[in-house]
């Protein structure tokens, strides 16, 4: 098997199983084993198992062991998967806070003029708007008639 598909070996003690606890295979409340130690190794029979061998031998094909026992009546793969994320009360959900508005900008200037090599360049000023000439809309334009 490809050890990168293989899923990580959970142990017993992890899911709160102790040694001398007694397992129930889910099929069959019948079959028993008892846990020798706190990784994986259970006993039926008079025989040591790993827990997938088990469970393997019993249903005669590749089956995680934790998938195939139970532990006081719950499935150890239950026992094994993290605890559901607490469920929020309430109408309406927190929101995220606000990102930072950014600080204003200074308006952009013109452009440059450039003096003296190391002189510190100064903003040229911007045209005043009473400064710009008036333009008639319809200088050039024509209204049909001919001037003679």
């Amino acid at each position: 098997m490809d050890k990168a598909k293989k899923a990580k070996s959970v142990g017993f003690a992890s899911m709160g199983v102790s040694v001398g606890s007694v397992l129930t295979f889910r099929r069959d409340a019948s079959i028993t084993c008892t846990v020798v130690d706190d990784k994986n190794k259970v006993e039926y029979q008079w025989k040591v198992y790993s827990i997938s061998g088990l469970a393997k031998e019993l249903m005669k094909t590749s089956i995680s062991g934790i998938h195939a026992f139970k532990y006081e009546g719950t499935l150890l793969a239950k026992l094994n998967s993290p605890a559901p994320a607490p469920k929020l009360t309430g109408s309406t959900p927190a929101r995220p806070p606000e990102p930072p508005t950014p600080a204003p900008q200074e308006a952009p200037v013109a452009s440059v003029q450039e003096s003296a090599p190391n002189a510190t360049p100064q903003p040229m000023p911007l045209p005043r708007a009473d400064a710009v000439p008036e333009i008639d809309p319809l200088a050039g334009e024509s209204d049909g008639e001919e001037e003679i």
